[in-house]
């Protein structure tokens, strides 16, 4: 699971959400708090539409009107809802399927109180809710069996997904994407002059697939970056069972 974010962030992370002029597929708006249920659904058709659009996360925000994308604030706090006598979360995560990570903050934007649920995307599989996939078509969301050509389409995203791709380490600044992969190597290893500027290193990397921008303008280090050049594996809590082993017989 990838740490909390720090408030600074969350707040980057919100704007550059509201800068999208309307929906996505992995992105949904909400002004009150939802049912229970209707959050679950929400998880599958955004974890689901964000593999569809290979986007690395889904967002549902509270407190933005609908329409404007306007904040304006919300009371909703999942942390204190419960289902029964049960937390929320743990509620949500026991009918979902595979159990994907996801995590509600709050924040504040100007003087709006807001709520961000952050959802990763689907990965091998569609992400069900109670045993049913959702996906969001336009700005609607719907069952993903009554739209089989969509359901292909999101199966054979399943299929171009390489390991190499996924997330070894993420809310990074930039200066941490370059103090974990030994970038000198990979330019002595290509031939090619090592840029005078930090921004011209981040591009060589992100150009190679190593390091890739997030939606509030942190970083990420990928598992081909890690992999290929990390300084210590052991950086990369998944990975470290990855790292190369000599054993010598006799």
């Amino acid at each position: 699971m990838s740490p909390a974010r720090p408030p600074e962030q969350l707040v980057r992370l919100v704007r550059e959400l509201l800068r999208l002029p309307v929906e996505t597929e992995w992105l949904e708006d909400k002004v009150g708090h939802c049912e229970p249920a209707e959050i679950g659904s929400y998880i599958s058709a955004l974890a689901n539409g964000a593999a569809l659009a290979d986007h690395d996360r889904g967002y549902l925000l509270w407190g933005i009107e609908d329409g404007t994308r306007a904040p304006v604030g919300t009371d909703f706090e999942p942390l204190r809802h419960k289902v029964g006598n049960e937390n929320l979360e743990n509620w949500l995560l026991r009918h979902l399927s595979p159990q994907i990570h996801f995590s509600f903050h709050s924040v504040a934007v100007g003087d709006k109180p807001l709520v961000v649920l952050e959802i990763d995307r689907a990965v091998q599989q569609p992400v069900t809710f109670k045993g049913e996939a959702f996906i969001r078509i336009g700005s609607y969301k719907k069952k993903l069996n009554t739209h089989p050509d969509v359901e292909r389409r999101l199966w054979k995203s399943f299929v171009h997904g390489t390991f190499e791709g996924g997330i070894a380490a993420d809310h990074l600044s930039p200066s941490e994407v370059l103090q974990l992969l030994d970038y000198p190597s990979y330019f002595r290893i290509m031939k090619a002059p090592l840029p005078e500027s930090r921004s011209g290193i981040l591009d060589a990397v992100t150009h190679e697939g190593m390091a890739v921008a997030d939606d509030c303008g942190s970083w990420a280090v990928t598992n081909l970056g890690a992999m290929l050049f990390a300084h210590d594996i052991a950086a990369f809590s998944a990975l470290r069972r990855k790292s190369v082993r000599v054993v010598q017989y006799r």
